[in-house]
């Protein structure tokens, strides 16, 4: 994943159904992967970085509660989401 495929991106967020192992797991390995083939693009150019975030890298969170906390809040929320039959 090259760093400047998300450099228009202020805010990357990641879930998975509770948020307690595969978001915050992926959400690491994509900041790790994204501080890794910075570092490579700056020695090549060899600048710096200006601005309150540091430019090209968006800021990256985990959704509290996973899907299903955000679904159990924003399920009538109208335009939020499809509706679908409660189980």
């Amino acid at each position: 994943i090259p760093p400047s495929l998300f450099q228009d991106y202020d805010l990357v967020i990641f879930h998975c159904m509770l948020s307690q192992v595969r978001g915050p797991k992926c959400s690491t390995r994509f900041r790790v992967r994204l501080s890794l083939l910075e570092a490579d693009e700056e020695e090549e150019e060899e600048g710096g970085k200006e601005g309150g975030r540091e430019e090209g890298r968006p800021r990256v969170f985990v959704l509290r509660g996973g899907f299903q906390g955000w679904y159990a809040r924003y399920r009538k929320e109208i335009g939020m989401v499809v509706p679908c039959e409660e189980e």
